[in-house]
């Protein structure tokens, strides 16, 4: 293969071996001529190809010859063309039809390429350098695409354990690729000792001029911006690796729902809170995110699952599924949990795997896959725990503590574990308690030398369930995924600061879906039970609503905002705050009067949706804070003293440490 930069195109000849007649398709813009066998043209194929039938001479390979320009037709949510040839780099896949395309799952290849002076190949296969000019990249593993990246790459090299591991950026930068090379090989090795061995001969860090967050087997494409972001290297990154495991490395059925993007979220994203002992913190924010954006009838079933394309899709193929495998692994136990992980990789790597498949590999002492995959899998929806009654008795031995839940949804009840924590007269640290229920109501009584003193059901978040509003501290996010969100516009700031508002409310609409508008002089017009954004700093809302924004530390006017002892006038300032009372309709109020200052603030904040309250230092935005506001006592929980005992949690080993791997 050669490629012509200059002219956009590119030049192959493809030797394939074929068992027999063939089905083919190849991009719209190439003529292909066949030696040693017979093309037929079968008219238009999938979006910018053509069909072909190819019927082998023989025994020998057959061999196809082509020269065109790949069409880059329509743009991915990154708006990165579907395909790449210029004199600026090439991107090529599958979906490209760069190369001939079988009805078959996987293929091998050996793929010889010759780029313009001075440019560098990526790809999934082995790569080496041939000539000056001269690659080749060969892949003995079956792959499900394949695919080319190439172009004036300033490239830092490394080998780590017999693999290599590289960085390739548009412009030279030795800091930012040491930062990525010293941690790259410490997250291989980590996948390694916890799954099972890496597939692939090489990773590779790759900068794209478009601001993309994609992996692929053996390298992730990263856009410019995205690879400087400093959190980068302890989030994505080992996301991406990881699905050379389970992606990349164990190959995708998503008949049955995709399964790949909840664990590997699981075993990267939320592994790492929990080894820094936040993972409480991670499943709550899990929770609410899918209390946010896809309880109460908007979820569907994870098994219908095949990609996020909103926040309600993301809320259940990533956040419920991280939930879900999390309570499969309190079901099995941590030990059994990793070994059928290890399993499920060996058994199908390189091979399609559905969420079945998964789920069997954890089967043993007790769990039911199938049981599993009906109940929460097939199944849309989540349960509503409610705790009606929480009662203490003293016994000629002690005290009786009884405890009745519910389960509240519309639909039929799950069957759900729980664990209880009862803090004791005289003990330090809750005793833990599992419950297990399948019916509407159930309840539980357990005898205790004294007597608790406060009781709490899944004070850590343990499970599956739909979080009361209660338990949802306020934040962007509880009004972004609102039935309908009001965005009050200010009618009387000037006309391109309205305009800036109408933009920002024209893009939280086409993303959430349930945006309204209105002017602040007709606020008669809200339901008093939705979500309402006032916006900029001379609302007139605020004078019907400004004082629900009291509390927790927070004061407002229309000249500023103060939390505690940090003041932020409006001059120099932009502010976010919520009402601090979670148990009312959602209230949010956006501080901000200029023209770019808003622009920013509209893409912005839909990156801050777990937080309650921030603010940014004019003009550059800069973060000065971003946090949360505090939960009022939770509806899952009882004192019985009256005086508010400390609850302690036991201690809690992280999935790492329990498989010897941290």
């Amino acid at each position: 293969m050669t490629v012509h930069a200059s002219a956009g195109e590119i030049e192959v000849t493809d030797e394939v071996a074929l068992p027999g007649a063939a089905r083919m398709s190849l991009a719209a813009a190439m003529t292909p001529v066949a030696e040693g066998a017979r093309l037929e043209s079968l008219g238009a194929g999938p979006a910018g190809m053509k069909d072909y039938l190819l019927t082998p001479d023989g025994a020998a390979p057959v061999v196809l010859r082509y020269r065109g320009r790949i069409d880059g037709g329509g743009t991915d949510i990154f708006d990165m063309p579907r395909a790449v040839v210029d004199e600026q780099g090439v991107f090529l896949d599958a979906s490209s039809g760069w190369y001939p395309l079988f009805r078959t799952d996987a293929v091998t290849f050996d793929l010889a390429v010759t780029l313009p002076d001075g440019w560098t190949p990526v790809g999934q296969g082995r790569t080496q350098t041939v000539a000056d000019n001269r690659f080749r990249i060969t892949a003995s593993k079956p792959q499900e695409d394949i695919y080319l990246l190439a172009g004036p790459y300033v490239s830092y090299v490394r080998e780590h354990r017999e693999r290599t591991i590289a960085v390739h950026l548009l412009q030279p930068d030795p800091e930012l690729a040491e930062r990525y090379l010293a941690v790259i090989g410490g997250y291989l090795d980590f996948y390694e000792k916890l799954i099972g061995p890496y597939a692939y001969k090489q990773f590779a860090v790759v900068e794209n001029r478009w601001q993309t967050g994609y992996g692929m087997p053996a390298f992730t494409l990263l856009g410019a911006r995205v690879l400087r972001l400093p959190f980068l290297l302890k989030t994505s990154l080992p996301h991406e690796i990881l699905h050379n495991w389970f992606g990349n490395g164990v190959y995708i059925d998503a008949s049955h729902g995709n399964w790949s993007e909840g664990l590997t979220a699981y075993l990267a994203d939320y592994l790492i809170a929990e080894a820094a002992g936040e993972g409480d913190v991670s499943r709550r924010r899990l929770l609410t995110r899918y209390s946010d954006f896809a309880a109460g009838g908007r979820d569907f079933p994870v098994a219908s699952f095949r990609s996020r394309h909103d926040d309600a899709s993301q809320a259940v193929g990533y956040d419920k599924v991280q939930l879900l495998i999390h309570g499969l692994r309190g079901l099995v136990g941590d030990e059994a949990f990793v070994e059928g992980v290890r399993r499920f990789y060996r058994g199908h790597l390189f091979r399609r795997a559905d969420f079945m498949d998964f789920l069997r590999a954890f089967e043993g002492d007790g769990f039911d896959a199938e049981s599993f995959f009906s109940a929460w899998v097939e199944r849309p929806g989540a349960p509503q725990i409610g705790l009606s009654d929480a009662s203490v008795e003293a016994t000629e031995n002690g005290c009786r503590l009884t405890i009745v839940l519910t389960q509240d949804q519309d639909d039929a009840p799950f069957p759900v574990r729980l664990p209880l924590y009862v803090t004791l007269d005289g003990e330090s640290v809750a005793r833990r308690e599992l419950l297990s229920m399948e019916a509407a109501e159930g309840g539980f009584y357990f005898d205790y030398p004294s007597c608790p003193l406060r009781v709490d059901l899944d004070p850590a978040f343990e499970s599956f369930r739909a979080l009361s509003p209660l338990e949802r501290p306020s934040t962007l996010g509880r009004l972004f995924g609102a039935p309908r969100q009001w965005l009050v516009m200010p009618d009387e700031a000037p006309a391109d600061v309205r305009e800036a508002w109408v933009e920002l409310a024209e893009a939280w609409g086409q993303r959430y879906g349930n945006v309204s508008v209105v002017g602040d002089s007709r606020l008669d017009e809200i339901p008093g039970d939705e979500a309402v954004w006032l916006l900029g700093w001379g609302n007139h809302g605020l004078e019907r609503w400004g004082a629900r924004f009291e509390g927790q530390g927070q004061r407002l006017t229309s000249t500023g905002a103060a939390v505690g002892d940090d003041i932020y006038d409006a001059t120099s300032h932009a502010v976010v705050l919520l009402d601090p009372d979670n148990a009312r309709s959602p209230l949010g109020f956006i501080g901000a009067g200029e023209l770019t200052v808003i622009r920013r603030l509209a893409a912005k904040l839909t990156h801050y949706g777990s937080f309650g309250r921030m603010a940014f230092e004019l003009p550059g935005l800069a973060n000065l804070r971003r946090d949360n506001l505090q939960l009022a006592s939770s509806p899952l929980s009882r004192d019985f003293t009256g005086q508010a005992p400390v609850l302690r949690l036991p201690e809690t080993v992280p999935l790492a440490n329990a498989a010897g791997v941290a």
